[in-house]
């Protein structure tokens, strides 16, 4: 029986890693055309710069609405999800995918801002 609930806690905390991790990267990947046709990508649009590698690094050039609902819309979630998940599996499940969902667009943002391309060693690297 022990063994059964790793299984499942792993299963769904890797489907929720999964589901962050490809709602970050297809926002990058956006973001990489948006900056090319000059269009924006939830109300944000950006400016091609280089970093000291010399890789494009994009930069949002001003902050959206869009993306501050969904910042808030994911801190509610979590929060709800510490709070309600005692009472319902199945709340707890969904405030938890509704956590991952805006989350994902949310970190793809702070990288963006940063440097996406942080963490990429070794495809450029001298070692």
């Amino acid at each position: 029986m022990e063994s059964s609930l790793i299984f499942k806690t792993f299963v769904i905390l890797g489907s929720q890693l999964f589901l962050v991790f490809a709602i970050c990267l297809f926002v990058i990947k956006r973001a990489r055309l948006a900056s090319e046709t000059g269009t924006s990508v939830l109300g944000v649009t950006f400016t091609k710069e280089t970093n000291s590698k010399g890789e494009l690094d994009l930069q949002p050039a001003e902050d959206s609405y869009g993306l501050q609902v969904l910042t808030w819309i994911s801190i509610i979630s979590m929060f709800a999800m510490v709070f309600l998940s005692h009472f319902s599996l199945t709340m707890g499940l969904l405030t938890m995918a509704t956590t991952s969902i805006t989350l994902g667009p949310v970190l793809a943002m702070i990288m963006l801002n940063m440097d996406e391309n942080d963490g990429r060693a070794g495809y450029n690297s001298q070692y």
